[in-house]
C-alpha cells in the first residue's frame, strides 16, 4: 500500500481502475468547462448567445444571469433589469433543483486554474503556507453583499479586477537600483 502523499495522488486509482476510468470524470469536466467558455466566446459570432458570463441571452429569448452579481446589484441599491431578474431565477432554480454542485465542478472556468495550481504544487513539492478556514463559504457571500452595500459598487467584480491589476503591476515592477 502506497503512502498517502500528495505527489502520489491518484496512482492507486490508476493502478486499480486503469488510466481512462481513473481520469474519465476529470476529462469530461474539462471538456464541459472548455465547451461552455467556447460557447460564450463564440456565442455572439454564431448568434445563439449574446452577453457575457455575468448576464446573457440564450437564442435571443432566454435570459441567464449570475446570481451573485444580481444580489450585489440589489445590495448597492440599484434595481436590475427585468431580464436579469428572470435570468437569475432560471439559473438559481436550475442549480437548486437539478444540479446543486454542478456549477463549481462542471461550469466554472476558475476550477481549471485552481486544479492546475494544485497539480503544480504537487509536482514542485510546494507546501502551502496558509490554510483557508473551511467556514469561509458561510461568511464570504454576506461580507461581499455588505461590502457592495457600503461601497455602492459590485465588490466581487472589483476585487477580482484589482487582483489582476495588482498581479500585472508586480510582474512589471522592478525595484529601484536593479
Amino acid at each position: 500500500m502506497a503512502k498517502n502523499l500528495a505527489k502520489d495522488a491518484g496512482k492507486d486509482a490508476i493502478r486499480e481502475l486503469g488510466w481512462w476510468r481513473a481520469h474519465r470524470f476529470l476529462i469530461l469536466r474539462r471538456l464541459c468547462q472548455l465547451t461552455i467558455v467556447g460557447l460564450f466566446m463564440m456565442g455572439p459570432t454564431w448568434g445563439f448567445l449574446q452577453g457575457n458570463l455575468s448576464s446573457s441571452m440564450l437564442l435571443g429569448t432566454v435570459p441567464l444571469s449570475d446570481p451573485l452579481l444580481v444580489l450585489q446589484t440589489l445590495a448597492t441599491g440599484h434595481w436590475p433589469e427585468v431580464n436579469a431578474l428572470i435570468g437569475v431565477t432560471i439559473v438559481a432554480v436550475f442549480y437548486a433543483l437539478l444540479a446543486p454542485r454542478a456549477f463549481c465542478a462542471w461550469v466554472c472556468p476558475l476550477n481549471i486554474i485552481t486544479d492546475m495550481a494544485a497539480w503544480l504544487r504537487r509536482k514542485l513539492n510546494l507546501k502551502t503556507s496558509f490554510k483557508w478556514s473551511p467556514t469561509i463559504r458561510y461568511w464570504l457571500i454576506p461580507v461581499i453583499l455588505l461590502g457592495s452595500a457600503v461601497s455602492g459598487s459590485l465588490l466581487w467584480a472589483w476585487l477580482i479586477l484589482s487582483r489582476h491589476f495588482i498581479a500585472v503591476w508586480f510582474l512589471a515592477w522592478e525595484p529601484v537600483g536593479s
